[in-house]
């Protein structure tokens, strides 16, 4: 078998290696400085020191004053009306009207009552007729039972306090829970006859008031609105309580 010999042909002087190098070269300064998109493209750029403190700065100064201005929109209120509409003005607490009020406030478990002076009668200790509708100004309703101990106790303070706010304030004793002679010997023991006592004897007046222990107080502003206060006050407590009802 005879081997055939293909002859070689010689490479154009254009590719030779000299002018190939040459040609690669060429063509990658063409990427570069022809189109130039090509060398542009890859990657993204990264910033300089001085761009990145200035992105810094420009994001510390946005957030400082995002800060800022929703500390001015949401902070302490100023001193026009929104903050004074916040809650009740000095004038409001201290009015002449509210003294009932001042004392439901003063006394904590105070619940307000309905009052109807003209359904307030009755009959003193003394026999004497009574008409609540015949009172004028603020009425301090003190109930009480004979046998009661802790009524006998504050006895004396409430005696004071009638006495203290005479001409200001109107004090009405009401009686129950006992007979009429137990009732009166309760009076003259404790020194409380500067003030009227009602005998409720059946309890009427006590139920109208809501009233289901002893000692008691219904306690009667100059507007006609009335607190209850279910339990004992003796001392600087009933003082409290008078100068809150005269304000």
């Amino acid at each position: 078998m005879t081997l055939r010999r293909t002859a070689t042909r010689p490479l154009p002087a254009l590719l030779t290696p000299v002018v190939l190098g040459a040609v690669l070269l060429a063509g990658c300064g063409a990427g570069a400085d022809g189109s130039g998109e090509a060398a542009d493209a890859p990657g993204p750029t990264v910033p300089t020191d001085g761009a990145v403190d200035g992105a810094d700065d420009g994001a510390d100064e946005g957030a400082d004053g995002a800060s800022d201005g929703a500390a001015d929109g949401a902070g302490t209120p100023t001193d026009g009306p929104s903050a004074e509409g916040a809650g009740p003005s000095d004038d409001a607490a201290a009015g002449t009207d509210g003294g009932a009020a001042r004392v439901a406030a003063l006394l904590s478990g105070s619940s307000p009552v309905d009052y109807d002076p003209a359904a307030v009668t009755g009959v003193t200790l003394g026999g004497e007729a009574f008409d609540a509708a015949a009172v004028d100004g603020p009425v301090v309703y003190w109930f009480w039972a004979p046998w009661c101990t802790v009524c006998r106790a504050e006895s004396g303070d409430v005696a004071a306090a009638a006495a203290a706010t005479e001409g200001d304030i109107t004090f009405v004793g009401v009686a129950g829970l006992g007979p009429a002679d137990d009732m009166a010997d309760f009076v003259a023991e404790t020194g409380v006859d500067g003030f009227a006592h009602l005998q409720d004897a059946d309890g009427s007046l006590w139920a109208q008031f809501g009233v289901v222990s002893q000692p008691s107080y219904v306690v009667v502003d100059a507007t006609g609105d009335a607190t209850l206060w279910p339990g004992g006050l003796a001392g600087d407590d009933l003082d409290q309580v008078t100068a809150a009802l005269l304000g």
